[in-house]
């Protein structure tokens, strides 16, 4: 058994769900969390803000994603993550 985590953007998850369905996954845990990847955490039409944590002001150039843990069969890794990097 492998336990996979993918971090993807909300828009995408419907995308992940289609493909575990494929491939017969039990189940899976969703999380809400925040990060920047390879869109740097550049939200398109929305302007920089200056935010204040514990006194310190700062930019957070974080946007929302959705974490997917799911937990697979070992033949079944590989073909979940060719497809999510194909469709996703």
């Amino acid at each position: 058994m492998k336990e996979l985590i993918m971090i993807v953007r909300p828009e995408k998850l419907e995308d992940i769900k289609s493909i575990l369905d494929e491939v017969n996954c039990g189940g899976m845990t969703l999380s809400t969390v925040m990060g920047c990847g390879t869109q740097k955490g550049v939200d398109t039409g929305s302007a920089e803000a200056v935010n204040e944590i514990k006194g310190f002001k700062t930019t957070i150039n974080l946007l929302p994603k959705i974490q997917v843990d799911i937990v697979v069969e070992d033949k079944d890794v590989e073909p979940i993550i060719t497809a999510v990097r194909e469709k996703c």
